[in-house]
Order: structure tokens, then C-alpha cells, then sequence
């Protein structure tokens, strides 16, 4: 019997009774992911890949087993200075994605919704707030979330500081002003909230963030940055087998683990593989320059790795050598990418929060959009798909305007509607039908 199977029956099966044996069996089951990361042939796409997504297991496990070493962050807190303290991230929207992966979202959405959450709400949210009130999230040290982008988190990590036995997780909220611009105020305003953030973080946790060991890990991350700029420029002249999960580590790389060892080797990966077909490209000539069989896909907002159906018809399988399309890229993953100029890590707390003032996810739909347009052009893509995830309203609400500008710039672009983790939400045939017949389009 096929494993997840296994995991999934027995998630269903106990998730009310005996949450703890579910939660050391989901952390089981993930560090089988980080086992076999760990042998990956990171000078291959996939293998590169696997690698980075042992990595994330790594952290899942982690915050299971040790949550009293954890924060549980939101996908936009930077995390640097967890990393500087030797402190895991716990990111309850990664945790909703592994476990929609491993075909266990359903009980923690039902446990949701019974509790009285919104049928409507996020599925990502929804998932980790189901898995809270069946016992199976652990109760981390600190809850840290930013006011960016995502309406969601604003409630769902207020409920989940407040715990059913009357005790409160300490909480740190980073405001981040909604701008269309760059304030200095702004800035010094979120950095002075990160510093607080800190001192609370090493009252909760016992620990201390040392300056030097904070000003590295923004070095790290910071480089991180660079090598992904970089490959995101290369993407355009080269074709790469990649995979609905490897753009969604390249998000996970520039977010969350921006400034772990791990997310700096994945990027200096993907540079590497780029730059080496790039050479290739160089020494056959023009001629392969021009080639270019598959459709080249940029994607906008999160991506449902989960769905078989969709994974087909971009990734190579055994039944087919070659994907109907190649996704070229993410706007989530690279919401910093006209930052980077301005970023300094020598001054740690102006570095994340000049991050989260800048990021292209900050401010009107129409700053997004024109980010995610420029990305989309140096990536060399020929068509967009914008994923309108169950949920979130931000991003269903400009697609409309997102569809108008890529359109006007000769990029067609496709409104698919869908969900990143909860199966109860997706037409699975009619996205498949959908999305064939734009590709059609496209070639």
C-alpha cells in the first residue's frame, strides 16, 4: 500500500483521539523527506530540489519535537535573527502544505470549521487553526506574525496565542505600513518593532541574538537574494525541468529561510545548474537560443504542489519526457527583487525592515502587478497564470487588473481558481481543461 496512504488513514483515524501520536507521526513521516534530501544530487534541478525540501522538512520535524526552541512566524517575518539565535521557524502555512501533501488536510479542516471557523477562510490558515484545536500543533515558545499582505494571519495567529486552557503564547505583531512608496519613517519605524521583537524573543526563549551573529545571517540571506536575482535573469535564455514544489522552495528560500546555510546552498544550486546551461547554450550557437518547444509559464501567488493533475502538465514524468509548460518563475518569491539595491545587512534591523517596507507585496494591487509583470519579462515567459487560492480575497481581487496590464504588454494571462491545500475546493477536471486549453493557446 502506497505509504502516504498509510499516513493519511491513520491521521484520520486518530486525529481526535490521540493528537500527540498524530504529531510524532507526521513528524515521522517528514523526516523521511529530510533522509532523502540528504542523498540528493543537488547538480540536478530535482535533486537541488529535494535537497532544499529535506531542509524544510528538517524544520517542520523540529518545531514538532522541540517547539519550545520554535517561533511560530508568519510566510513574510523575516527570520534572521531566529537563525542568529539558533531558534526554528515554525511556519504553520509550509506545515498546511506538507500536510495536504501527505492527504491529511481534511479532518484539520473539518475540526476548523466546526470550531467556528469560516468555511470561506484561507485554506492554509484554516488547516493549521484545525490542527491547533485537535491538539496536534504544538504550543511554540512566541508567535510572531507581520500585518503584510495576508489578511488571514491578522486572525488566525491572534486564536492561535489564545489556547483553550485560558494561557496565552506570547505574541509579537511587526505593523508594516501599507505604502505605494518607500518611507524612511516607515522604516525606521518596523526596525525599531523587529528590535522589540528580539528582546521579547530572548525573554520567551532564554536566548540571546548576538549582533555579529545577526549581521551574518543578514549576509547569508543577502546573498541568497543576489544568487536568485541572478538565476531569475539567466531563466530566460535556458529551460530547466522544475517542478510546482521547486518554485515553491525558491518562495520558502527567499522568505522564511532567508539566512540559513540551507537556503544559500539551494540558491547557489539553481545558480549553478542556470549558469552551466547557459554555457551550453553559448557554445551551440544562436540557433539554441531560439529553440523553444515547451511554454514558458509564470505563475503568480502560491502553487498547489499537492494536485497530480496539474503537476502533470508541468512536470516531466515517466510517461512523458517532455511537460506541456515550464513554469519560469513566482511573484511571491521575488516580491524583493527592486530592493536589493537599497539593502544594507551590515545594519541588520533597517536590512528586514527596508525588506518589508519595499516588498512588492506592500501597498496597491497595481505596485504587485508591475513587479510581477518585470519579473515575468526577464524570465522570458509567454504566458501568466494567476492562481486565485480559496481564501485569499487580496489576490482574487486584482485579477482583474493584473489580467489588463500583462495582456497590454502581450502576455496572456489565465485566472485560475483553486486551492493550495484543501481538496474540497478544487475542480479538478475544469482546472486541467482550463489550463490545457491556454497552453494550447500559448504554443
Amino acid at each position: 500500500m502506497d505509504p502516504i496512504a498509510i499516513v493519511a488513514q491513520l491521521v484520520e483515524k486518530h486525529a481526535f483521539a490521540h493528537p500527540l501520536f498524530v504529531r510524532n507521526l507526521l513528524a515521522t513521516a517528514y523526516k523521511t523527506v529530510t533522509l532523502r534530501g540528504a542523498f540528493a544530487n543537488v547538480h540536478t534541478y530535482r535533486g537541488a530540489t529535494d535537497r532544499f525540501n529535506g531542509e524544510i522538512a528538517k524544520t517542520i520535524t523540529r518545531s514538532f519535537l522541540r517547539p519550545h526552541r520554535a517561533v511560530m512566524v508568519n510566510v513574510f517575518m523575516p527570520c534572521e535573527m531566529l537563525y542568529a539565535a539558533n531558534v526554528t521557524a515554525m511556519f504553520p502555512e509550509g506545515i498546511s502544505v506538507y500536510v495536504a501533501c501527505t492527504q491529511s488536510s481534511l479532518p484539520f479542516a473539518q475540526a476548523a470549521e466546526e470550531a467556528g471557523v469560516p468555511e470561506s477562510f484561507c485554506s492554509y490558515h484554516k488547516i493549521m487553526l484545525g490542527m491547533d484545536a485537535r491538539g496536534v500543533l504544538p504550543k511554540t515558545a512566541m508567535i510572531a506574525n507581520t500585518t503584510l499582505a495576508c489578511d488571514a494571519n491578522q486572525l488566525s495567529f491572534r486564536l492561535l496565542s489564545e489556547k483553550p486552557d485560558g494561557t496565552r503564547v506570547p505574541r509579537a505583531v511587526i505593523e508594516v505600513p501599507y505604502s505605494g512608496t518607500t518611507s524612511e519613517d516607515a522604516v525606521r519605524d518596523v526596525a525599531k518593532q523587529l528590535k522589540n521583537m528580539v528582546k521579547e524573543m530572548e525573554r520567551a526563549l532564554g536566548v540571546r541574538v548576538c549582533e555579529d551573529a545577526l549581521i551574518a545571517t543578514c549576509k547569508r540571506s543577502h546573498k541568497t537574494l543576489c544568487n536568485m536575482r541572478d538565476y531569475l535573469k539567466i531563466r530566460s535564455s535556458i529551460d530547466l525541468p522544475t517542478t510546482l514544489s521547486g518554485e515553491l522552495c525558491t518562495l520558502i528560500a527567499t522568505h522564511i529561510m532567508a539566512g540559513s546555510k540551507a537556503a544559500l546552498e539551494f540558491s547557489k544550486n539553481l545558480l549553478s545548474l542556470a549558469e552551466r546551461k547557459d554555457l551550453d547554450i553559448e557554445t551551440q550557437g544562436t540557433a539554441a537560443l531560439c529553440k523553444r518547444d515547451t511554454t514558458r509559464i509564470f505563475w503568480i501567488h502560491t502553487l498547489p504542489n499537492w494536485q497530480q493533475a496539474i503537476m502533470d502538465l508541468f512536470e516531466t514524468n515517466k510517461a512523458s519526457s517532455d511537460a506541456a509548460a515550464e513554469i519560469v518563475g513566482n511573484d511571491m518569491a521575488y516580491d524583493f527583487l527592486y530592493t536589493l539595491e537599497d539593502l544594507n545587512p551590515q545594519d541588520p534591523y533597517d536590512y528586514m525592515a527596508r525588506r518589508l517596507v519595499m516588498s512588492s507585496s506592500n501597498g496597491p494591487a497595481t505596485r504587485r502587478i508591475a513587479c510581477a509583470l518585470s519579473a515575468a519579462k526577464e524570465s522570458g515567459a509567454n504566458g501568466a497564470i494567476l492562481f486565485a487560492h480559496w481564501g485569499c480575497r487580496q489576490t482574487a481581487g486584482m485579477a482583474q487588473l493584473a489580467k489588463e496590464a500583462f495582456e497590454r504588454e502581450g502576455i496572456p494571462l489565465l485566472v485560475l481558481d483553486g486551492d493550495g491545500c484543501d481538496p474540497r475546493n478544487v475542480p479538478d477536471g475544469q482546472m486541467v481543461t482550463r489550463l490545457e486549453a491556454f497552453i494550447e493557446q500559448l504554443s
